[in-house]
């Protein structure tokens, strides 16, 4: 297990996202003291959220087997454009990302099961890139790239402006068979009624205040001044 701190199972998330609920996702201290200021309210971890079938990565017997989940921190994408299974299975992580390469954890899969990895990212990660070494992958459906959101602090504040809370995010895996679908979103077959985490949903953005009554007479003063 790697440098950037993989903290696995259910529990420690769900610990975690009671204290964000109590603490940075409802309005910091409780106490409701000064403005949001959203460089403030970055996230502290990506919850890799998976769901997987019972007939996964199938062997040559015809049996459900465990597959590895590398999850990968980088700096950016380029690399991933010419990336191949080979050079997943046999490069050296420095050599198959060109200098993008910042942090690698390793986590196995099982048949059927379900769970959670929560991710501290490095503070120059951009990209969690998640690689499945299966059996016999398809196509491209072995990787998937999730791009760190840029805007969760924006987010954190326009919810807390509303009393709402706003999770850390998630990067949603599903495999089934031998292949991996997944990202920021929950993608194709995801069962919304097994997830055991609350997910953040498209970006909040903070609505403009509408102008009281003496600001709509100004705004109009000024128009007819211009001919408008």
């Amino acid at each position: 297990m790697t440098s950037f701190g993989l903290l696995l199972g259910v529990t420690s998330v769900l610990s975690g996202m009671m204290c964000c609920a109590g603490l940075r996702c409802c309005g910091g201290d409780g106490r409701g003291g000064g403005p949001c200021v959203p460089e403030d309210k970055d996230f502290e971890t990506v919850r890799v959220v998976v769901q997987t079938d019972e007939m996964l990565n199938v062997s040559e017997q015809g049996e459900a087997v465990s597959v590895q989940l590398h999850l990968y921190q980088l700096t950016g994408a380029r690399s991933v454009r010419t990336f191949d299974f080979e050079a997943a299975v046999g490069r050296d992580d420095e050599a198959a990302f060109a200098g993008e390469f910042l942090s690698k954890d390793e986590v196995t899969i099982y048949p059927g099961r379900d769970d959670v990895f929560a991710l501290r990212p490095d503070p120059a990660a951009r990209f969690i890139l998640a690689v499945a070494f299966f059996r016999s992958p398809l196509g491209q459906d072995w990787f998937r790239l999730y791009e760190l959101p840029r805007d969760h602090g924006q987010s954190v504040c326009a919810a807390e402006a509303r009393h709402q809370p706003w999770p850390d995010p998630c990067f949603h895996v599903v495999l089934e068979g031998s292949r991996m679908d997944g990202g920021g979103s929950p993608p194709d077959g995801w069962d919304e009624g097994a997830q055991t985490v609350q997910c953040p949903g498209p970006p909040m953005r903070a609505q403009p205040r509408a102008p009281d009554e003496g600001q709509r007479e100004s705004l109009s003063d000024r128009k007819g001044d211009r001919g408008v």
